[in-house]
């Protein structure tokens, strides 16, 4: 039996993507169902979200929306003009969460978020990380390698959790708990220095559909 994970705010599964190539099942949670998501969804707002049905979860991701502590940090002037500050009750509810059920978490925003939730545990690239269960070994990522060229006008393309990310904590957490048959997730990420984010990218979909 495959352990389950849960992808809060899932968007267009990120997250899941990885979490299924290193042998979890996944349940996400969004208010919109996007046609690429591969997960089991369960489509509801976070807030009335019913943690007690899914006590067998080991592993806790999260995405909440990022737009108005983006904004935040990338105009300042924000502040002498007397904006409403970002509202963080998705961020505590992620928290709540896991916390409810026992597992640990993954929680990616933007870098201007860290002045409401907190000093970021890691971050790899523009994806700042908070949580107890952040790898600690966790490579870096040269925020400049990221051009989002799907972006687009879609918040769910434009923040959608790059692979190479999703699949190392996953494969972090599969060994922890020691699934049966991960999809070869040890010593995935070795010399990523000498390959281009796209060439990391299809090797990896290869491998982990091998």
């Amino acid at each position: 039996m495959r352990p389950l994970a849960l992808d809060l705010c899932c968007g267009m599964g990120g997250w899941t993507d990885g979490l299924i190539a290193a042998g979890f099942d996944v349940v996400g949670v969004d208010i919109y169902r996007h046609k690429k998501y591969r997960g089991e969804l369960e489509l509801c707002d976070l807030m009335q979200f019913d943690e007690s049905r899914f006590l067998e979860v080991v592993l806790v991701l999260a995405s909440p929306p990022c737009t108005e502590y983006a904004r935040w940090d990338k105009c300042p002037t924000w502040f002498a003009q007397g904006r409403p500050e970002p509202d963080p009750s998705l961020v505590n509810r992620c928290r709540e969460i896991a916390a409810n059920i026992g597992a640990p978490l993954v929680l990616e925003n933007v870098r201007g978020a860290q002045r409401w939730i907190g000093p970021a545990v890691h971050h790899y690239g523009p994806f700042y990380l908070w949580g107890d269960g952040v790898p600690p070994l966790l490579s870096h990522c040269d925020r400049r390698t990221f051009k989002f060229k799907n972006s687009g006008w879609n918040p769910a393309s434009r923040s959608k959790i790059p692979f190479e990310l999703a699949y190392q904590v996953s494969s972090f957490h599969a060994g922890r708990i020691s699934i049966d048959e991960p999809y070869r997730v040890k010593g995935r990420f070795a010399g990523y220095t000498h390959e281009t984010r796209v060439m990391r990218n299809q090797r990896l979909r290869k491998e982990a559909i091998a």
